[in-house]
């Protein structure tokens, strides 16, 4: 990231004010640039560093990672039964959301608008907590391209980690195993949602 800046100064600032201003603007940008290096590897995906969660969202992040995702079947809010094996072959994003949750339901929009910017080449299960009912009023004319199962809350509090909090996104290869766990701790110290979950996305999906 390349950073041009631009400072003039009047007559009227004295050299140890204008020392002090450019020492202050020097610190402010090196601190910001670290901090925006540490969020993206080397190839300009978004990172999920270990360091900056509580030690029980760590282990419990460290309990999947690299483990097979468990499967399960499930009615999404067509009425089709989707199982989760069935999505092998391709990089699955598992998306836990509710109604309730508005970072959650922002996340579902900007999760939709990724699915139809890579099509056939990602697949994104959303898992409402709601039922069905509840979701189709909640969502009202707007088409999802992703996936939506309903009544999810008890997969989730037995198997998909509730307390890492909502929204939570695990990052799931094409051989089925998590390769990723990104916790509403995450989210809440990194603003740009729509550019975390492209890069996140993008490093899963082949070219």
């Amino acid at each position: 990231m390349t950073m041009y800046i631009c400072i003039i100064f009047t007559s009227t600032y004295s050299k140890s004010m204008k020392f002090t201003y450019i020492l202050s603007i020097i610190f402010f940008l090196a601190v910001s640039f670290d901090a925006y290096s540490q969020a993206r590897s080397e190839n300009g995906y978004y990172l999920v560093e270990m360091e900056q969660f509580t030690p029980p969202v760590q282990d419990l992040i460290k309990s999947y990672e690299g483990f097979p995702a468990t499967p399960f079947m499930a009615n999404d809010m067509n009425g089709t039964e989707q199982f989760l094996g069935d999505f092998k072959g391709k990089p699955l994003v598992l998306f836990f959301w509710s109604t309730t949750n508005s970072d959650a339901v922002s996340m579902l929009y900007e999760l939709n608008n990724i699915k139809k910017k890579y099509g056939k080449k990602v697949n994104i299960i959303a898992m409402a907590d709601e039922s069905r009912e509840d979701i189709t009023k909640f969502l009202g004319d707007d088409k999802m391209s992703l996936v939506v199962i309903p009544n999810s809350r008890m997969l989730s509090e037995a198997v998909y980690g509730v307390e890492l909090g909502y929204p939570r996104i695990f990052m799931i290869d094409d051989t089925g195993v998590i390769r990723s766990v990104i916790p509403e701790q995450f989210f809440d110290t990194n603003g740009n949602h729509t550019e975390i979950l492209n890069g996140a996305i993008k490093s899963m999906v082949k070219a």
